[in-house]
């Protein structure tokens, strides 16, 4: 209508259907919208632009190895093996463990978590403690 360049075209405009209808907003609905611009605020427009442009080439990694570490375990022994004959209260502070591998032994997970630490030196730069890792994705296609 602010393009209209007579009375008449802006009246032929105002009465033409509309495919949509407004709603009143509510008392509800708009605190209900303001809370949730509070919990989760919109994403900087210039910030939001980088990610996307970059997005296509960066993907986020999290590399973990878990329960490799065998080396750690230990096997408690039962109490009624560690009977030495001494006194109840000696055999019930006695607590005796069984390391299940050497330290060092050629089963240890040092050599994995060495390759471990390798890959993410090599092909998963950090972006700081609180952001995590991240590959191009032209490398992870290779």
């Amino acid at each position: 209508m602010a393009q209209a360049q007579t009375p008449a075209e802006k009246q032929a405009i105002a009465s033409l259907p509309l495919d949509m209808t407004s709603n009143p907003l509510t008392d509800e609905k708009y605190a209900e919208v303001g809370i949730e611009l509070d919990e989760v605020p919109p994403v900087r427009f210039d910030l939001a632009r980088r990610v996307r442009v970059f997005e296509p080439y960066l993907q986020y990694v999290e590399l973990s190895l878990t329960g490799a570490a065998i080396q750690r375990q230990r096997l408690a022994i039962p109490p009624n093996i560690q009977k030495l004959g001494g006194t109840e209260d000696l055999e019930r502070r006695l607590r005796t463990t069984f390391d299940l591998i050497e330290k060092g032994s050629k089963f240890s997970s040092k050599p994995l978590e060495d390759a471990l630490n390798e890959i993410r030196k090599n092909f998963t730069p950090s972006l700081g403690k609180d952001h995590g890792r991240l590959v191009l994705k032209a490398a992870n296609q290779s």
